[in-house]
């Protein structure tokens, strides 16, 4: 999958979700990352509705990189599937799971929701440094349930330079609101960031320790103009974003942010064309012993912006 399917991905689920309207966390490589892994366990239609999304044939599967490396220690995932202790799994399919996607399959009893909770939150909490402790409740799981698949991510970036003290100002939320914000006064030289302007839009890139990973705040021109924003993005755009130009002297104002969300990943998966692995047709044959359906599939990200770090 190239960086343009990868950021075309990310912008038809930003689309289904109501971003402009509320705070939206997600991390698209990371949900990639489980599709690619119940590509490598599905066969017929219900691959082809997948490798639609994630562009995999056969071939492509064997030499694929998983779209979210965790092979810096800054980043932590959580990419699970937990399956009825009834059911028989595959037992290469386990193997692959773990050497490729640096995955987990557990059985669990079922039966015992509040156990099988307990034990899915518990692979969370410890996977992602207990970041995210929390990802699903007794009332997800039921006697019928038999497999779900769990996926959460945390990042943690040092700022190259620490923002400056906090202060409270407006906001220009629906309805505004003072936040606490952090500010930086860039004078150029050695501080120089990545500053780019459009047609309605601006972006400055951010860089962290050693500038090999940035963050990339898009913002309207207009206060109100969010929700047009986020219709006008593709792919071009975003490039436009990371294409290097040198920042002027400017005052940076972004606010403290800690926040957090979950995706239920059937619903927005169904509107993006997989809808097989939900429902009875679902052909896993390549992961399990016996015919069965994914019931519950959640994402959960969580991001903190402070002024020494940014953490997701």
């Amino acid at each position: 999958m190239s960086l343009e399917d990868e950021v075309n991905f990310s912008l038809k689920l930003l689309s289904l979700l109501d971003a402009a309207n509320s705070s939206t966390i997600f991390s698209p490589a990371s949900i990639l990352n489980s599709l690619a892994m119940i590509h490598s366990g599905a066969k017929g239609k219900t691959a082809e509705e997948i490798a639609s999304i994630i562009d995999e044939s056969p071939v492509k599967n064997e030499n694929r990189k998983r779209p979210h490396s965790t092979e810096t220690r800054n980043v932590n995932v959580a990419n699970g599937f937990f399956v009825s202790d009834n059911i028989k799994l595959v037992q290469s399919y386990e193997k692959l799971v773990k050497d490729k996607f640096n995955g987990k399959i557990r059985s669990l009893d079922f039966k015992k929701p509040v156990q099988a909770v307990k034990e899915i939150n518990t692979f969370v909490s410890d996977s992602t440094n207990k970041a995210i402790k929390k990802i699903i409740n007794s009332e997800d799981i039921s006697l019928q349930t038999s497999l779900v698949l769990i996926n959460a991510i945390h990042f943690i970036g040092f700022w190259e330079e620490p923002f400056g003290n906090r202060k409270k100002l407006t906001f220009n939320s629906n309805p505004s609101r003072e936040i606490p914000m952090m500010t930086k006064e860039l004078k150029g030289g050695k501080e120089e960031w990545n500053f780019q302007r459009g047609e309605g839009w601006k972006c400055l890139g951010i860089p962290y320790k050693n500038r090999k990973a940035w963050l990339y705040i898009v913002l309207p021109e207009a206060i109100d103009g969010l929700s047009a924003l986020i219709k006008k993005l593709d792919y071009l755009l975003i490039e436009k974003c990371t294409e290097r130009r040198k920042t002027f002297k400017m005052e940076i104002i972004i606010p403290i942010i800690q926040n957090s969300s979950s995706i239920n990943l059937e619903t927005k998966l169904k509107e993006l064309g997989i809808t097989e692995i939900f429902s009875d047709k679902a052909n896993l044959s390549g992961m399990l012993g016996r015919p069965n359906k994914i019931e519950k599939a959640i994402h959960k990200a969580v991001i903190k912006v402070i002024k020494k770090s940014f953490k997701m």
